[in-house]
């Protein structure tokens, strides 16, 4: 479908960039040993083959073998390729920054083996009460009913949890904690988790080692992923002011950020709408913003796929690709010519591989409606998503990627 010609400003036209959280197509050549996964192979395997006709249409089984998904060619509707994450690991938070345009610098990895005692000081120094802990696991420190240790779904290093029960705590409380946590480490994220159904001591018996060393609490062992789940990102300083998002918001154009993305994604008075988990949920969202709006960006993040990841469940990992497929055909039905969709997620997440952490593979990179048509091939970064958003929407160019409508 080729681009209408009264919009060549990108007045007029819409953008809708859908991420499906934890989806990969393949492990990259540097992936680590033990994270190789590929997670859209092996879920179709799990599920003994997985009817997704919409992502079919749209190319999806060009990128890797999907058992129930064919390799398709000649009868794709739009573009197909797969990116590569130029970021350090496989990080919900550096992809989505990398997504939108730019590709983030290396972060400090640290542990609280290293840490901890230091940390322990510079927050009890901001007026936090707390302690040291020493579990069979390995230490994390605890403030009242709240947790602090490593996040063991991600890589060493990259990552601080921040936990408690919101049966004992106000979730507002768990966030403040972590952004005094967030003032004194350079880590990738410092997550403030919460959820129900569990107490203090619960969280403590579920703090795990790690394979790699690092330790902290075995979230999806906890119960945490249910529909009682909060999650606050504070991620490290990246230049959001030069992303996809805030360039169209500059240029005068509504930005409407859905799901996990009204979290890690930042853009200044944008429509943020509160981070909704449930697929259904996120789509809901979609429809409504291509209900009302006439021009803008609207991005989502359907984060269930991530969630089933991390509970190695791969019947629910299925589950959630079914309902993302059956969605979006009707968001196909809503587009406008002038209308630009981009299907992509941030890194892989295989529920197979015995790890609930996340898998350093590459992505897909589906597009539709944008006369980018074909094969695209693969992308040397995520980064080509953000620089097509903005290039449709005529606001470009962020400073990483390559525009696939634009290139040169």
């Amino acid at each position: 479908m080729a681009p209408s010609d009264n919009a060549t400003d990108g007045q007029g036209r819409r953008a809708l960039c859908v991420i499906l959280d934890g989806f990969g197509v393949g492990a990259m050549p540097d992936a680590e040993q033990g994270g190789t996964g590929n997670t859209a192979e092996r879920v179709a395997q799990g599920n003994d083959g997985l009817a997704l006709p919409t992502l079919g249409r749209l190319g999806l089984g060009n990128l890797t073998t999907i058992k129930g998904v064919p390799e398709a060619k000649d009868s794709v509707i739009g573009g197909w390729g797969r990116a590569a994450i130029r970021h350090a690991g496989a990080d919900t938070y550096l992809g989505h920054q990398e997504m939108m345009g730019t590709v983030p610098p290396s972060p400090a990895k640290s542990v609280l083996a290293d840490i901890g005692d230091g940390l322990l000081l510079g927050l009890q120094e901001r007026g936090h009460d707390g302690v040291k802990l020493e579990l069979d696991s390995g230490a994390v420190l605890l403030f009242g009913d709240i947790v602090v240790a490593d996040n063991i779904e991600a890589a060493y290093g990259m990552n601080i949890n921040v936990t408690a029960s919101m049966d004992e705590v106000d979730f507002e409380d768990v966030v403040t904690l972590a952004q005094a946590v967030r003032e004194l480490v350079g880590v990738t994220r410092v997550i403030a988790v919460g959820g129900r159904g569990y107490r203090r001591d619960d969280i403590l018996s579920s703090v795990r080692r790690h394979e790699q060393s690092h330790v902290g609490v075995d979230t999806p062992a906890l119960g945490v992923y249910d529909e009682h789940y909060l999650v606050r990102h504070l991620g490290i300083q990246v230049p959001t002011h030069l992303q996809a998002p805030s360039l169209a918001k500059a240029a005068g154009l509504p930005v409407v950020l859905l799901g996990k993305a009204a979290d890690v994604v930042t853009c200044p008075d944008a429509e943020v709408c509160d981070p909704v988990i449930a697929t259904d949920g996120v789509f809901d969202g979609i429809e409504e913003a291509l209900r009302t709006l006439e021009t803008g960006l609207i991005v989502a993040n359907v984060q269930e796929t991530d969630l089933a990841g991390h509970e190695e469940n791969v019947q629910r990992y299925g589950d959630v690709l079914r309902a993302v497929d059956r969605r979006l055909a009707g968001v196909l039905e809503m587009l406008r010519p002038e209308d630009l969709l981009i299907i992509t997620a941030d890194h892989g997440n295989d529920p197979t591989v015995g790890s609930s952490a996340h898998t350093r593979e590459y992505v897909p990179v589906l597009t539709y409606g944008a006369g980018v048509e074909g094969e695209l091939g693969t992308r040397e970064t995520l980064a080509d998503v953000g620089a097509t958003l903005a290039g449709w929407l005529g606001c470009g160019p962020t400073p990483d990627g390559t525009d696939l409508v634009h290139k040169k």
